[in-house]
């Protein structure tokens, strides 16, 4: 892994390296809002469930 590394940094320049990175750093924030996404939706239905199941015992 290491060698690989050292071969891609060695025949890239600086700017193709900054590049990679943004295009992770861009993947990983798509990842984590869609994360946050999936677990404000999964409370909402919780929840709702939640409010549902008092207002069927009152």
């Amino acid at each position: 892994m290491v060698n690989l590394l050292r071969t891609f940094f060695g025949h890239h320049d600086n700017k193709d390296i900054i590049d990679v990175g943004k295009a992770i750093l861009e993947s990983y924030s798509r990842v984590l809002e869609s994360l946050a996404f999936n677990i404000v939706a999964w409370i909402e239905d919780v929840v709702h469930v939640d409010k549902s199941m008092r207002n069927q015992n009152v």
